[in-house]
């Protein structure tokens, strides 16, 4: 009877031989994921790598931006007193004319003082003031129509005429 006791156990309770399907299923699912995972860390490095390189661009052209804002700062300061210069050369100009027309007018009193004198000595040195401010007045309008731009101006060898 003993053996009939043994028989009554049903062979399905006992543990098969290798792995189940379901744990074979879940193995292979194992898998997967552990490669997805492989391919999103690697993605991640990659996009980490692309973020420093971006970074260190952005560094570098932000100080190439500083750079080029304080070469047109500079520029234009330059630039001002450029300006401030040929405006005061301009106002010495002016004052040279100013000064010149007053010559001229001086000119013109002593020439008609000069022929309206019927003293030969007084004409004689009315002419000499004459050829005297004669000579300052070339020379006063040289000045006023040849003068060099100042070298404050950075610009040389040009003349007004």
């Amino acid at each position: 009877m003993d053996l009939k006791a043994d028989m009554a156990v049903p062979p399905a309770l006992q543990p098969p031989a290798g792995p189940s399907e379901e744990q074979l299923q879940l193995k292979c699912e194992l898998q997967q994921l552990k490669h997805q995972l492989e391919l999103v860390l690697e993605e991640l490095k990659t996009q980490k790598k692309e973020t420093c390189s971006l970074c260190v661009r952005t560094v570098e052209q932000a100080e190439q931006l500083a750079q080029m804002q304080d070469s047109v700062l500079r520029q234009s300061e330059d630039n001002l007193k450029m300006a401030s210069a040929l405006q005061s050369e301009q106002l010495e100009r002016k004052e040279l004319a100013r000064k010149l027309g007053q010559l001229q007018e001086k000119m013109v009193q002593l020439m008609a003082l000069r022929l309206e004198n019927p003293d030969p000595r007084k004409r004689q040195a009315g002419r000499r003031g004459c050829l005297s401010l004669s000579c300052i007045l070339i020379s006063a309008a040289l000045v006023t129509v040849s003068v060099p731009p100042s070298p404050r101006l950075g610009v040389h060898h040009l003349k007004r005429m």
